[in-house]
């Protein structure tokens, strides 16, 4: 006889609850932190800007920041999206996040909930609190195959990264304010 409480939770549900949790957002800001605080990635990032087509033409000087920087995505866009791409699934193989813990210690919450498991990051932070405290923003729990939730661009692309100079044409990720990546209060992308 199969006791339906005890089935094993799906990968949607796992995800879910990863969500709800805060697991995935601080998942994601320790892969993020990772990739930015790669100096190979950020300087190869920074050389290919510099060496792009579109800054080389006459006139890209008086182009808005907004026109000069699609321009030089268009570029080189894809060949650098590639190159963070690959560092990110790097990040996520390797051990440097604990990534199958988390997910790990959120199956066998959902798996017995009676029992007393390691609490999430989020509870963590609350040192204890009973009840979780919904932020500002309305959280929603989305299945494992809508992941629509990612923004277009990667985080420290947009435009609130950038500075008025060239070499800032670069990502973001490339050059950001000194404490850009000290814990912010919203995940980076989701600003």
């Amino acid at each position: 006889m199969s006791d339906p409480k005890h089935r094993p939770p799906t990968a949607a549900e796992v995800v879910g609850r990863l969500k709800d949790d805060g697991d995935f957002d601080a998942l994601r800001r320790a892969i993020v932190r990772k990739v930015k605080d790669n100096e190979v990635l950020r300087n190869k990032i920074i050389s290919e800007v510099k060496q792009s087509v579109i800054l080389q033409e006459d006139g890209s000087e008086k182009l808005k920041l907004k026109e000069l920087s699609d321009a030089i995505y268009k570029d080189i866009g894809s060949k650098i999206m590639g190159q963070i791409s690959d560092e990110v699934w790097n990040v996520i193989q390797s051990n440097e996040t604990d990534i199958r813990g988390t997910v790990e210690a959120v199956y066998n919450r959902i798996l017995n909930p009676e029992e007393a498991h390691e609490p999430s990051s989020k509870k963590l932070k609350r040192k204890g609190k009973e009840q979780q405290v919904l932020p500002a923003k309305t959280q929603t729990t989305v299945a494992a195959e809508a992941e629509d939730d990612d923004p277009l661009e990667p985080p420290g692309f947009g435009r609130n990264n950038q500075h008025n100079n060239i070499a800032a044409v670069a990502p973001a990720a490339a050059s950001g304010p000194a404490g850009d990546d000290d814990d912010p209060m919203v995940p980076p992308g989701f600003g």
